[in-house]
């Protein structure tokens, strides 16, 4: 009986020590998210411009990461925001200048990444990554019930980054990407005057630079913030017919295009992550 019960103790023991020595392969995380938006339209002066601060735009962000080894993991992330905007421009076909109309903007972001990292372990506790990845895109801009357009593309996006740890269970980084568009498009939403339609919208390019602060609760649980500034410029698309309306009302035809952009946003993420 003795022996018996020294032989379960034992196995118990071996057990939970398998336990706790396993290797972690899968996290999974979530994140709310506020948006920061500063995106303004030019031909080549101002023409219009959408504003917003982290609590007018928000949202959440799921994410899972595949640990391959140590060396090595596949990230897969979904981002989606909503809310509102300031938006400061002039009616379409109107002739007015910049600033003769005003109105609140709704927004729907949709950000989905796949991505594959290396991670390389440096000096004094300082971990080096860089990676690829493949992404989509989708911004809904509902600039009024007969003006909805749609801004989407699929994109590369190289980073590399460094993350240092601060004290044992604490650690801070450094991420940089650059985002490549491949076939950015805009569709607009049809009307009393004309049909769904969209241009090819020129080349899109996005830097973005990311700062994490980690804390890890245990091996299984890691609390995070991330901080992120986005600088977005997408040049002009080509120019289709369109009926338009004037200060009267009146429809009439004409060319146009979506002009030079550029856009300033920044993300604030706090999140969980837990590892099995």
């Amino acid at each position: 009986m003795q022996n018996g019960m020294k032989f379960l103790l034992g196995v118990l023991l071996l057990s939970s020590t398998g336990v706790v020595a396993k290797d972690l392969h899968h996290t999974y995380s979530f994140a709310l998210v506020g948006m920061s938006m500063d995106y303004k339209e030019y031909g080549p002066q101002l023409l219009d411009s959408e504003a917003s601060s982290f609590t007018d735009i928000g949202g959440f962000e799921v994410a899972y990461g595949y640990k391959i080894s140590n060396e090595s993991k596949i990230n897969f992330s979904v981002m989606y925001a909503t809310g509102y905007s300031d938006y400061v421009g002039s009616l379409l076909g109107s002739g007015s200048p910049y600033g003769s109309a005003t109105s609140k903007t709704a927004n729907n972001i949709v950000d989905t990444t796949l991505s594959y990292n290396r991670y390389n372990d440096l000096k004094n506790g300082v971990t080096f990554n860089y990676g690829l990845g493949l992404a989509y895109r989708y911004w809904e801009r509902q600039l009024s019930a007969s003006q909805i357009e749609g801004y989407e593309w699929f994109s590369l996006r190289p980073s590399i980054g460094l993350e240092t740890s601060l004290l044992q269970s604490i650690s801070l980084g450094m991420q940089v990407e650059y985002q490549y568009a491949i076939n950015p498009k805009m569709s607009i939403s049809a009307n009393r005057d004309n049909q769904a339609t969209s241009l090819n919208l020129g080349a899109e390019d996005t830097w973005k630079i990311s700062i994490p602060l980690r804390y890890n609760y245990n091996n299984k649980i890691t609390f995070f913030t991330t901080y992120s500034l986005e600088y977005q410029k997408i040049n002009a698309s080509n120019s289709i017919d369109y009926i338009l309306r004037d200060r009267n009302n009146n429809p009439y035809q004409d060319r146009i295009h979506e002009p030079d952009s550029t856009a300033y946003n920044q993300y604030l993420k706090l999140g969980v992550a837990f590892k099995y």
